[in-house]
């Protein structure tokens, strides 16, 4: 139960995106104030945070919560580099990407 409920709160909150409109694809995330791209990267890492918490070791669990929380400029930064890359993706997918390389997390095989 506790699992699910996770899971759904990653959901919930990684594609809180679709709540502004124009805000699917990296292009139009990159349109919304400061304070709306905010609010996403501050609800999507806490739910992946509290997601990688229930799934993972103690070591996975806090590269997740460090990921972003710890460096929250420089991953701003890192991700708006990233969204300008790839326009046409969606913000969930670079997240979850770079969460994967940096934490190896929210891995198919794991």
């Amino acid at each position: 139960m506790v699992k699910r409920n996770a899971l759904f709160g990653v959901f919930a909150s990684v594609f809180s995106a679709a709540i502004f409109a124009d805000a699917s694809t990296n292009r139009h995330f990159l349109t919304l104030s400061e304070g709306q791209q905010r609010w996403y990267y501050n609800g999507a890492f806490t739910a992946l945070a509290h997601a990688a918490t229930v799934q993972y070791n103690k070591e996975k669990s806090d590269c997740v919560w460090d990921w972003y929380f710890k460096y929250p400029e420089r991953r701003r930064e890192q991700l708006e580099e990233s969204f300008k890359l790839y326009p046409d993706g969606i913000p969930s997918s670079v997240i979850l990407a770079l969460l994967k390389r940096d934490c190896g997390v929210f891995d198919k095989t794991n």
